[in-house]
């Protein structure tokens, strides 16, 4: 049976976790995170975000869970992450991601498309209030993923998400979108 949306409880130790978070941080002074306001619709979502090379050790690590989440579930041709980047996102308390999905036509290039979606959490899910990454099913049965800090969630990027409006705190996340050939 192949899922549409897939977790993993890392168990990655705190430590490690606190350096990935570190290493994030350094992608977050003043001068290289973003202000999502450049053609951004407000409507659909309000974060900041900046991105991290591919080249990365993070950017491994979060690839090494992808991989094998893909070879026991999807199986889905793939190559590496859109743009050779992960996404690095903050969201402060009223910001929020509307419903969306990752793929479709603005999100193919050159015979390439966006086939999984990852989001790593690391935040502690009592750093913050709401923020929650809420999916659509198949059916549309909305469901809630886990919060834990540590967590690598990995979905199909056709399906419809949500980052549900932080009430306190700030939430912090990494994002990638893997890519594959156009599906046939």
């Amino acid at each position: 049976m192949v899922y549409q949306t897939s977790w993993i409880d890392t168990c990655i130790p705190e430590e490690l976790i606190d350096l990935i978070a570190k290493e994030t941080i350094i992608f977050s002074d003043e001068a290289r995170i973003s202000e999502v306001s450049n053609g951004v619709n407000f409507n659909i979502r309000d974060s900041k975000n900046t991105w991290i090379r591919e080249e990365s050790w993070v950017s491994g690590l979060c690839m090494s869970y992808v991989l094998k989440a893909n070879r026991e579930n999807w199986q889905y041709d793939i190559q590496g992450f859109d743009g050779n980047t992960m996404q690095y996102t903050v969201y402060n308390s009223g910001d929020y991601y509307n419903w969306h999905q990752d793929s479709g036509v603005e999100a193919m290039n050159a015979g390439i498309c966006r086939k999984l979606s990852v989001v790593v959490q690391l935040s502690d899910p009592h750093e913050y209030e709401g923020g929650e990454v809420q999916m659509m099913s198949e059916d549309g049965t909305p469901y809630i993923v886990p919060k834990k800090r540590g967590t690598v969630i990995m979905f199909d990027s056709r399906t419809r998400h949500r980052v549900r409006k932080v009430h306190s705190g700030v939430r912090r996340s990494l994002v990638g979108w893997v890519v594959g050939p156009r599906w046939k």
